[in-house]
Order: C-alpha cells, then sequence, then structure tokens
C-alpha cells in the first residue's frame, strides 16, 4: 500500500516536471542550426574549425541536451496517451535512458565545477573583507597616535566619517557574500537531485534487481530536491 502511494507520488512529480520542460527542442534545434551555419560560414572545414565548434564541452552539452529533450518530449506524449505505438515506446524508452544517464553525468560535472569556483570566489571575498578590516584598524591605531588636538587628526575624521568606506565596504561585502550562499545552496540542491537521478537511471540502464521501493523512493526524493531547486532559484 504504502509503495503504491509511493508510486503514484513519484509518477506525478515526474510527469510534472517533464511538463515544465517540454516544449524545448524546437528552441535547440534552432540553436543547432545557427551554430551549424556559423561552422559553414567560419571557413574552410578542417580540423581546426571542426574542434573549435564542435569538439568542446558546449557542444557535447548542447547535443545530449537536444538527445535527451527530443527522448523526454517524446515520453510524456506516450504518458499522456497521444502516442501508442509500443515498439516505438520500448524504442525510446532505452534512448530515454542513455540520453538521461549522459545528461545527469556532464550535469554533476557541471555542478562540481560551479560549486568550487563559487567557494573560490567566497573565500577570496573573506580575504578582501579581511584585509579591508585590518587596514582599518591600523587607520584607528593611526589616529589614536596622533595627538587629539592635531589638525591632521581632525582632517582625518571628518572625511573619514564622510565617507564610511568601510560601512560601504561590509553592506557591499554581505550582499555579495549572501548571493554566493545562496548560489552555493542551489548548486548542493541540483547535486543531490542528479545523485538520486542517477541511481534510479542505473537502476534502469544496468537493470539492477533491487527491491522497487529503493527505485521509488529515490525518484521521490529526486523530485522534490527539483522542486526545491526551482523554488530557490524563485527567491533570488
Amino acid at each position: 500500500m504504502l509503495e503504491r502511494k509511493i508510486f503514484d507520488i513519484t509518477k506525478n512529480i515526474s510527469i510534472f516536471r517533464q511538463m515544465l520542460r517540454f516544449g524545448g527542442t524546437p528552441y535547440r534545434i534552432r540553436q543547432f542550426l545557427i551554430k551549424f551555419n556559423k561552422f559553414i560560414k567560419s571557413g574552410p572545414t578542417n580540423l581546426i574549425n571542426i574542434y573549435k565548434f564542435w569538439i568542446n564541452e558546449d557542444s557535447l552539452g548542447d547535443f545530449i541536451d537536444l538527445y535527451y529533450g527530443i527522448c523526454d518530449e517524446i515520453i510524456l506524449l506516450y504518458k499522456l496517451n497521444v502516442f501508442t505505438n509500443p515498439n516505438f515506446k520500448s524504442f525510446i524508452g532505452k534512448h530515454e535512458a542513455y540520453s538521461w544517464y549522459m545528461d545527469i553525468l556532464l550535469g554533476l560535472k557541471k555542478n562540481y565545477n560551479k560549486l568550487q569556483e563559487n567557494r573560490n570566489k567566497q573565500l577570496q571575498l573573506n580575504i578582501q573583507n579581511q584585509v579591508k578590516q585590518k587596514a582599518s584598524l591600523l587607520s584607528k591605531r593611526l589616529m589614536d597616535s596622533i595627538g587629539n588636538n592635531s589638525p591632521m587628526k581632525s582632517q582625518i575624521l571628518r572625511e573619514f566619517n564622510t565617507k564610511s568606506p568601510i560601512l560601504n565596504n561590509n553592506n557591499q561585502y554581505d550582499l555579495e557574500i549572501e548571493a554566493l550562499k545562496h548560489e552555493e545552496r542551489i548548486i548542493m540542491t541540483d547535486l543531490v537531485r542528479l545523485s538520486f537521478d542517477f541511481v534510479c537511471d542505473s537502476i534502469d540502464i544496468f537493470k539492477l534487481e533491487l527491491n522497487p521501493s529503493v527505485y521509488l523512493i529515490c525518484g521521490a526524493i529526486s523530485g522534490s530536491f527539483g522542486l526545491s531547486k526551482v523554488w530557490m532559484m524563485s527567491k533570488r
């Protein structure tokens, strides 16, 4: 009974996610045609141009995105009973699993790189902020060392109070670090989602004989994190 409920929830979440993705294939095809047109106009068809346009991670991502998008949208049409041919459904189902697997692996790699880049930016901001704070502390110590009746001290204090650079820098730092932390949470959420997707698709690809509840639970968790990611992105 519980497994049936989990199955229904997972199925509904899966259909909802597919409906959100539906309709992107014509745009992806158009982007491929634009890129192919640029490739044709770029000059002679040699290894340098082929490598420049096609042998790179961006082109691989575009191809996988198109491959998966076509399969994903056709499967959704089967779920909605628009298509009914069982033979073609079996064929496209296998390719959906393969394309999804490639999409997951590339997504994990990209998100891992994004996470490292994000954390490096946070580290750099923290270092810059610490340097500014130490500079501010040294400035205050310098002013304290100057006599109270010194005209130089009065001038420095007036400029400091008027411009308030440290206050402005702190506000800017808080905004930037919060934006990076928000981005980090989104990336981590997507990594978790993709990890559970990886488990689900591995079961399909390698035909692993596991308890059906493993697939259902992983699918439900993945769907939940997918919705969480959408919600978090809307809060930017």
